[in-house]
């Protein structure tokens, strides 16, 4: 019996890239026939996105009569594969989305063996093996995510990753954001998993930007974490999975390229993004890595001391450029 797996996007105001992204993927992912796709739109004016849809596809997607947690679910083609767009109509943020997008293919496609997460930024310069991926769930028992090598526009890797520390990520992170360019310390503090170049492995954890997850164990914990709206949405997952005695796995011998170095420099310069980030971090290592109240209440008096220094690093820049 064939294992059909469930590729879910969840598109925010890009609905046009996330058309063309489908498109790649049915061209590139080998079979196709194996794909079922879900587009989850957080877009709040999402309205507009059905007009998108019918103009790029051809038809308008159809209303199935069907809601998933109170929203509409509708039904289209892409290159005549079926697709279901999921109208959340808000911003629900990266896990409650996903976990939208899977909760309608367990009612849609509930035979489906795999939930195969994606962004819509990347790039697959040559065929992906659908097999490749869930091979190491059908062949190792204690395996329950998988995911590719997935590399930057620069050839620089950004998956896998090993377990951080505290000191790393709630303190040395943004202290390094303040540091001069020539002073700057990314390298002591980087937890990229680079043990071994190009060797399929066991890790702690992988890049959500295409990760593939047992449908079964996915729902069985309950799906991503919705305590956190962006970031740390990964670490989080593959701590539920240890309490299930299940492992995330690097599965190198498929490559894709994503652009998301471009957009998270761009991030890493808004306050606000690094305040999302900020707030994840602390929610994994309360909820997850049982920090103490002690370190819980040192880090946030670190991060408003952070959050006004660079305030004032960004005006400073600021006006260097208008003199």
């Amino acid at each position: 019996m064939r294992k059909l797996i469930t590729l879910i996007v969840v598109d925010y105001k890009t609905m046009e890239k996330t058309v063309r992204y489908l498109e790649m993927c049915l061209e590139k992912t080998v079979p196709a026939e194996d794909l079922h796709m879900v587009i989850v739109d957080n877009d709040e004016g999402g309205r507009d996105s059905l007009s998108v849809l019918e103009r790029l596809t051809g038809q308008m997607p159809e209303d199935t009569g069907m809601t998933i947690k109170e929203k509409r679910i509708f039904s289209g083609k892409i290159k005549g594969k079926e697709y279901l767009y999921v109208a959340a109509w808000e911003n629900l943020g990266y896990a409650k989305g996903n976990n939208l997008g899977a909760a309608a293919a367990a009612k849609i496609y509930p035979k489906d063996a795999a939930y195969l997460f994606s962004n819509n930024d990347l790039r697959m310069r040559e065929e992906v093996r659908l097999s490749c991926l869930m091979e190491p769930i059908k062949a190792l028992p204690e395996v329950a995510a998988v995911g590719p090598k997935i590399i930057g526009p620069d050839g620089e890797a950004q998956t896998p990753w090993k377990k951080t520390g505290v000191v790393k990520q709630m303190f040395l992170r943004y202290l390094n954001l303040l540091l001069p360019r020539f002073c700057k310390i990314s390298r002591f503090i980087t937890d990229l998993d680079t043990r071994t170049t190009g060797e399929s492995r066991y890790v702690y954890w992988l890049s959500g930007s295409f990760l593939l997850v047992d449908a079964d164990v996915f729902n069985r914990i309950g799906g991503f974490d919705e305590g956190t709206f962006l970031y740390c949405e990964e670490m989080i997952l593959a701590e539920k999975l240890l309490l299930e005695r299940k492992k995330m796995y690097y599965e190198n011998s498929v490559t894709l390229i994503h652009e998301h170095g471009q957009t998270m420099k761009r991030t890493w310069k808004s306050l606000e993004g690094i305040c999302f980030q900020f707030e994840s971090s602390l929610y994994y290592f309360k909820k997850y890595r049982g920090m103490s109240t002690f370190t819980e209440v040192l880090a946030k008096m670190h991060f408003r001391v952070f959050k006004a220094l660079f305030s004032l690093k960004k005006s400073l820049l600021g006006r260097k450029k208008n003199i």
